[in-house]
């Protein structure tokens, strides 16, 4: 646990140069290591304009190669990040983090950071392919151009409104909110705002998706469709219309379902992107019975929807098979034991604390699954891949 706390660690102080760290109080510095005193727990760091006195103590990470050490590991006369709390006036910092030699991969925060959120100009927006360019600039100003990609799920906001984005247009100052991959220039969006503005996620439908509990009707397995009869909050009768789709999970007594278990007159909860406006849904997950979520999404069971935290206890395996085309792979897992993952465009992919897509995923990987776990098919519906 304290080394995987220790890789983000050095990921979100390598994360400067897109500008998603914050803080006013902590400082990063690069320079070069002189004067080291073990007894007095300080060195000199020179950098490329200035030298600062480091001071560190017993609650100082010190990292090298990913891998955390000691403060005895440290040499005269090499490069390292220093990360901690400045004090201008006598150039002294006080060390959280010393780290030096190869960086982690991870440049993104891991899942317990705010996601991040980047401005930028809006052009090359394709709403066949569901992409666009967002054109930004890093800290010091050199411009800086990521690839967008949006899902179906993805919140687009304008003017403080629910919006398409077909409502958007090229030229257009924009907030993205989503997986950075900083090394790769993309983000996979979670949120598209006009303007700029903080999008936190976690506190509206971001990340999780909305739930709503009503009756079947009209359930059609050829469109791939059914109407969900419901209640407003006054009482009056309201009827959406539901898109669900290959990925769409099914869940009958907390097992994993097909659409045809499921009839006409049964009550169920359909997780999903809501259009209020158009009454339709396309849905994520359809389970049986009325679905409550938990006040702290970390306490989600197997049987919730997919989207919130995951705090059941995942499944560790090596990965043997890759199949991107059906969202598939399988793993070898204890007892030589070959399970199928099945995952999602929700899935969330973390390598080394870093969002990543489906793709970056290899043979050999030992990876840890997490999500609603079918034994007698040998199957696992991801919510989360880790490794």
């Amino acid at each position: 646990m304290k080394k995987w706390i220790t890789l983000c660690l050095v990921a979100l102080m390598s994360l400067g140069s897109f500008g998603l760290v914050s803080g006013k109080e902590n400082a990063r510095l690069n320079g070069k290591t002189s004067q080291i005193n073990q007894e007095a727990k300080t060195f000199v760091l020179k950098t490329e304009n200035e030298t600062w006195k480091v001071i560190w103590d017993e609650k100082t990470n010190f990292v090298f190669d990913g891998k955390k050490v000691s403060s005895a590991d440290l040499k005269e006369d090499i490069e390292v990040l220093v990360a901690g709390k400045p004090a201008e006036a006598d150039k002294t910092i006080n060390a959280v983090i010393v780290a030096w030699g190869k960086k982690p991969d991870s440049k993104d925060p891991g899942k317990d950071q705010q996601i991040p959120n980047i401005f930028g100009k809006l052009s090359e927006l394709n709403l066949t392919d569901k992409t666009f360019k967002l054109e930004a600039k890093d800290r010091e100003g050199n411009p800086v151009v990521f690839t967008v990609t949006y899902l179906e799920r993805t919140a687009f906001i304008r003017d403080k409104k629910q919006a398409k984005p077909e409502d958007f247009k090229d030229g257009e100052e924009i907030t993205v909110a989503g997986k950075v991959n900083p090394e790769e220039k993309t983000i996979l969006a979670i949120a598209v705002a006009l303007g700029k503005m903080k999008l936190p996620p976690g506190k509206d439908d971001n990340d999780r998706p909305p739930m709503v509990f009503g009756k079947i009707s009209g359930l059609n397995l050829t469109d791939k469709t059914f109407n969900l009869e419901l209640k407003d909050k006054e009482g009056n009768p309201i009827v959406f219309a539901v898109k669900y789709g290959e990925k769409t999970t099914f869940i009958r007594d907390k097992k994993q379902a097909k659409p045809e278990d499921f009839k006409d007159g049964e009550e169920v909860t359909v997780a999903g992107r809501i259009n209020r406006e158009d009454k339709t849904i396309i849905a994520v997950a359809v389970m049986l019975g009325k679905v409550t979520p938990p006040n702290n999404p970390g306490d989600r069971g197997p049987d919730s929807p997919p989207g919130a935290p995951y705090k059941a206890k995942g499944v560790q395996g090596m990965v043997t098979e890759i199949n991107l085309e059906k969202l598939q792979f399988t793993m070898e897992a204890r007892g030589q034991v070959v399970i199928t993952v099945q995952f999602h465009d929700w899935t969330d992919f973390v390598r080394n604390c870093l969002f990543v897509m489906p793709k970056a995923l290899g043979k050999g990987d030992k990876v840890t699954v997490f999500g609603p776990i079918d034994t007698e098919n040998k199957m696992i519906d991801a919510h989360y891949v880790v490794w």
